[in-house]
């Protein structure tokens, strides 16, 4: 028993550092991006801004509110009454990726403040005000009004 849970910890040791040093601590182009537009975020809108963005990173780094993430599923299950809720923004923001109208759509309806999207690859003409850009992320700002 004891040869069997030291192979496990040594194992699990190894897979660890195996993850820590190629995965975790690669040069990743975009997920320096959104620690750009984090960063950004932080500096320049107010501390209850209201983001369209599923990224437990952006929300750390930048200390705003999302409207929904994937990432905080598994905690609602702890307080069951907001779990259909957050399931449903999930979903809505699923199905919207991908598209910049439906994710505009979709941040009007929640009145979100700002939405982030990745970078079109083509020119697309996008009526919403451009707050902040970089090579992977477009940061685009909603009317007091909502997002039209």
């Amino acid at each position: 028993v004891a040869v069997l849970l030291l192979s496990v910890l040594t194992v699990g040791m190894l897979a660890r550092e195996a993850y820590r040093t190629h995965v975790w601590t690669r040069r990743d182009a975009a997920r320096d991006g959104l620690v750009r537009v984090a960063s950004w975020a932080r500096a320049n809108t107010s501390r209850d801004a209201l983001f369209l963005v599923d990224s437990p990173l952006f929300r750390i780094l930048a200390r705003r509110s999302l409207v929904a993430s994937t990432k905080d599923m598994g905690m609602l299950f702890m307080v069951r009454r907001h779990l259909l809720e957050a399931n449903r923004r999930v979903e809505e923001q699923r199905a919207a990726a991908g598209s910049i109208p439906a994710l505009i759509r979709l941040a009007s309806k929640y009145r979100a403040d700002y939405v982030v999207v990745p970078r079109p690859g083509s020119a697309t003409a996008i009526s919403q005000t451009v707050a902040y850009q970089d090579p992977h992320y477009l940061v685009l700002a909603c009317q007091p009004d909502g997002c039209t």
